[in-house]
Order: C-alpha cells, then sequence, then structure tokens
C-alpha cells in the first residue's frame, strides 16, 4: 500500500509513502480517490491532514515511467481517474490540510492547490514541469491561488516557484 491512514484525536493524517519523491501511479491516483471519498463516513475526524512521506518531496507527480509507457488511448479512461482524484479531496467531508513538506510538482500542486488550507516548509517549492514533457494540466485548480501571469510564467517555462512566493 502506498497510502497512509492514521487517524487520532479526530485527525485524519493521509501519506503519500512512494520512495523516493512520491509520485504518483494511476492505481494511487485512485486510492487516493476513494480514501477521500470514503471519509465521508468518518464520523470519528474533523480534519484531514494530506502530506508526503519523507523530506524529498510531498509530491513529483506523475510517475514519468508509468506516463512514457501510457498510449494515446488510455488518456480518456486516465483523465478520468485522475479528476475524480483530484475532485476527492477538493469536496472532502471536512477541512483539507496539505503539508507541503518538500517539492510539490505537477499533480502535487495541484493536489496543494484543492486542499482548503495549504502549509508548506520552507524549502518547498511548487512547480508544473509537464511542459518538459509535453503535456499540461490542473490550471483550472491553481487559479483559484495564482495569479494568471505566475501561473502562465510556471506553465510556460517550467520553472517552479518557492512556498514564500506560492
Amino acid at each position: 500500500m502506498t497510502l497512509k491512514i492514521e487517524k487520532q484525536n479526530a485527525i485524519a493524517t493521509v501519506t503519500i509513502d512512494r520512495p523516493p519523491v512520491n509520485a504518483l501511479t494511476l492505481a494511487l491516483y485512485g486510492e487516493i480517490a476513494e480514501t477521500f471519498e470514503a471519509a465521508k463516513a468518518w464520523d470519528d475526524v474533523n480534519v484531514i491532514v494530506f502530506t508526503g512521506a519523507g523530506e524529498k518531496a510531498f509530491c513529483a507527480g506523475l510517475d514519468l515511467n508509468e506516463f512514457l509507457a501510457a498510449t494515446i488511448q488510455d488518456d480518456p479512461k486516465r483523465a478520468a481517474i485522475v479528476r475524480r482524484s483530484f475532485a476527492a479531496v477538493r469536496h472532502a467531508p471536512v477541512p483539507v490540510i496539505a503539508a507541503v513538506n518538500g517539492p510539490a510538482f505537477g499533480a502535487g500542486c495541484v493536489y496543494a492547490s484543492v486542499a482548503d488550507i495549504r502549509i508548506a516548509a520552507e524549502h518547498a517549492r511548487f512547480g508544473m514541469p509537464e511542459i518538459n514533457v509535453g503535456r499540461c494540466g490542473g490550471a483550472a485548480h491553481m487559479t483559484r491561488h495564482l495569479p494568471q501571469g505566475l501561473l502562465r510564467r510556471m506553465y510556460f517555462t517550467g520553472q517552479p516557484i518557492d512556498a514564500r512566493a506560492a
């Protein structure tokens, strides 16, 4: 299992645990969606802290090995699972705090943006490097938090911003 769930004192902690950088597989997107959807039945939880294991990265985004192996015919199915996962976090039944303990790239950046609150370590960085592999996504979620010009610069250059700028 690459997702750890702990509950204590009305706080659930959901941790992406996929060393070394908590990169996401399609199965992990589905696991995150199922976990946050199941939270509707967690009567003993008042808040969810969403984080990544270790300090190397909150979440480095999509696992590039899996991405490169996917075919264009897989895109609609894959996109539906990814959208479901982001929606499950965004519409969780209790507040979600993204505890960003390192770089949040690609989908990791989007997960931070769909959380209700973001708390980032000083060394955290946020970025959308998909342009480097010919992809872009997640802007609709990020426009709620970042000015359009900054978001466009992130998308068109692939350059991340630091926690203070975010």
